[in-house]
């Protein structure tokens, strides 16, 4: 089942002015059990054998890894690193190098588990550039905590770049 019918109403009445678009909730909402539960189900769909690889943006959520030996895959990692301004910066040459024909997702997960760090809109502009290098590649947008941001941070949704 793909959830409630009700439940799926609300949800695309919730996010269709996030995304800046109407949502089907028909054929675009799936309800499943927690954010963990749907993580798995899409893990074992994108990676089929080991030589499938998913991208985890490091630090990352530690359940995500099971997930992921759980559907076989290969586990690659891009680092957060520190800059000079004391704050958490992608590295964006570790990512187009990390990238390849085996790659089938990537994690994005923002504001970003376990370090707080919130994407910024010209961020995440760069990692879709990168990314138009390879259309084969999905985007696992985990926006769990689009709510709880700090004040002076805005979460942006990588889907309406």
């Amino acid at each position: 089942s793909y959830g409630h019918p009700e439940a799926r109403k609300l949800i695309a009445e919730l996010y269709s002015p996030k995304f800046n678009r109407e949502i089907n909730d028909g054929n675009e909402v799936l309800i499943c059990n927690g954010a963990n539960g749907c993580m798995n189900t899409l893990l074992q769909a994108m990676l089929s054998d080991e030589k499938d690889e998913v991208i985890f943006i490091e630090p990352f959520f530690p359940q995500y890894l099971g997930h992921a030996q759980f559907a076989r895959g290969s586990i690659r990692t891009v680092p957060l690193l520190v800059g000079d301004d004391n704050q958490w910066h992608l590295d964006l040459d570790a990512l187009k190098e990390t990238l390849n024909e085996n790659t089938r997702c990537i994690i994005l997960n923002t504001p970003h588990n376990p370090t707080g760090k919130v994407f910024t809109k010209d961020e995440l502009q760069e990692i879709s550039d990168i990314l138009e290098e390879y259309p084969h590649v999905y985007v696992i947008s985990d926006d769990v905590y689009d709510f709880l941001t700090f004040e002076g941070h805005e979460h942006h949704i990588f889907a309406t770049l």
